[in-house]
């Protein structure tokens, strides 16, 4: 089972002893709308390989840029399990839909 954002979220703030920030929304080049972290490469394998290990499905993240010294990586939105009772970011199809009908006359 994939987590939901939260869950996720969650997760990353209780791992002190990675070098991993939590950035949350992000929106990247070539139209990446992601949920993402912050730190160094190898922390946030680190941080793939423990949410495996905590039993979620979890794969290497989608989008990565350089912020200096770290990096972000981050998780297409629509990577992650819905659930109501959290706000999600809209997923890559709806935000498409939501432009196709602002164009419409």
């Amino acid at each position: 089972m994939k987590p939901t954002v939260e869950e996720f979220k969650q997760f990353v703030k209780s791992q002190d002893d990675l070098e991993i920030k939590w950035f949350g929304k992000y929106r990247g080049r070539w139209y990446h709308d992601g949920i993402a972290v912050t730190g160094r490469l190898a922390e946030g394998g680190a941080l793939v390989e423990r949410v495996k290990n905590h039993g979620w499905d979890f794969e290497e993240w989608h989008h990565q840029d350089n912020l200096g010294f770290n990096y972000i990586m981050s998780w297409n939105v629509n990577w992650f399990r819905s659930d109501d009772k959290t706000d999600q970011p809209k997923s890559e199809k709806e935000l498409w839909m939501d432009a196709v009908k602002e164009v419409r006359v």
